[in-house]
């Protein structure tokens, strides 16, 4: 088991806290190559660890790719302590999504800044798997803590909301990991916990 940090901004910390959010997906990474394809995946092979078909970022026509065995980020069991958008004042710690009316929306400080004595949500991963990230389902996205929303009557769908918001956190990366790019992604459930003993030491 390892204590490892996370970062949500002000509406997923919300969704946890409502119990709407209880999966979150991440791009499958390798340093310097592609994830093209995943052998393991395919045959029905499920856990935290898995066999990819990669290529190099810099790959010619002549490469072929190779087998590389890559490990989820998040194991089961593993505590991930969560960083969110918060603030100092007066010695008190207040957060972005308890919905504080006289608090400025600029003045929140960056959940990397976050300190380990400010955290006060954790959670246990329970299962780590992956995917493709276009396989989801609108039953996925609503894990997600996405929820559609209505225009006029007209509901806009939580996958393609979720969608949207995928391609904005990759909009910089938008050809290996956008949505159109269907990258294969770690799916990992969580669950809330109880802080961890000695925290934050």
């Amino acid at each position: 088991m390892g204590i490892k940090p996370v970062f949500f901004n002000r509406e997923m910390v919300k969704a946890i806290l409502e119990g709407k959010k209880t999966v979150m997906r991440v791009p499958v990474k390798c340093h310097g190559y592609k994830v093209v394809g995943s052998p393991a995946w395919e045959k029905g092979w499920s856990g935290p660890d898995h066999f990819f078909e990669v290529s190099r970022l810099d790959a010619n026509e002549e490469d072929r790719p190779k087998i590389k065995e890559l490990r989820s980020p998040y194991r089961p069991e593993d505590i991930l302590w969560v960083k969110e958008p918060w603030v100092k004042i007066v010695g008190e710690y207040i957060y972005a999504a308890d919905d504080f009316a006289f608090y400025p929306s600029s003045g929140w400080k960056s959940p990397i800044l976050m300190p380990k004595d400010a955290a006060r949500l954790f959670l246990r991963v329970k299962t780590a798997d992956s995917s493709q990230l276009k396989r989801m389902t609108e039953r996925d996205a609503l894990k997600e803590g996405i929820e559609p929303e209505y225009r006029i009557k007209i509901p806009d769908p939580a996958l393609q909301r979720f969608a949207n918001e995928w391609d904005r956190k990759f909009s910089k990366e938008l050809d290996t990991y956008g949505w159109d790019a269907d990258p294969f992604v770690w799916v990992v459930e969580f669950e809330r916990c109880d802080k961890p003993a000695n925290w934050p030491d």
